[in-house]
């Protein structure tokens, strides 16, 4: 495994402890950034901050860019998505990030995938007022309708 594995792995063991202590960590996962070639930003047009080599790319339910599988350590970032889908016998509906979502594009650090189910988790900020932590929330990618789900991948210089 590479280098870019070591970043990205850095990355997820930072935001589980900080998801177990409750505290802030943006300050923290900004670190593995700056020892990294983040390279793989958007030319002509600003779509979404570069985190590193895009290695997915989803806009509503067609699939834009399928680089490599999502591992833990890599940065999602969500924007102006809305998911609907069934959970169990009964039916969700999610907005998140953007005008829809009440906020800016969301970031955060995967966690876990599961390919078959294209399910991933994910550490993001929780921004409510009065209460800053990490929660772990998930997203079922199959069940994104629209909006855009982005995947970098976090490289070491």
């Amino acid at each position: 495994m590479g280098p870019h594995w070591r970043a990205s792995m850095r990355g997820c063991h930072i935001a589980a402890r900080k998801v177990e202590k409750g505290a802030d960590w943006g300050r923290d996962v900004s670190r593995i950034h700056r020892g990294c070639a983040c390279g793989g930003a958007g030319r002509g047009r600003p779509v979404a901050p570069a985190y590193g080599y895009a290695v997915f790319v989803q806009s509503g339910a067609s699939v834009q860019k399928r680089v490599g599988e999502i591992m833990p350590g890599d940065v999602v970032w969500i924007s102006e998505a809305r998911f609907k889908g069934h959970k169990g016998l009964q039916g969700y509906s999610q907005h998140v990030g953007g005008e829809a979502g009440g906020g800016e594009a969301v970031v955060g650090v995967v966690s876990e995938f599961e390919g078959k189910k294209s399910k991933v988790r994910v550490f993001q900020a929780n921004q409510h007022v009065g209460q800053q932590t990490v929660e772990a929330v998930s997203y079922r990618l199959e069940d994104l309708k629209s909006g855009t789900v982005k995947v970098f991948r976090v490289l070491e210089a």
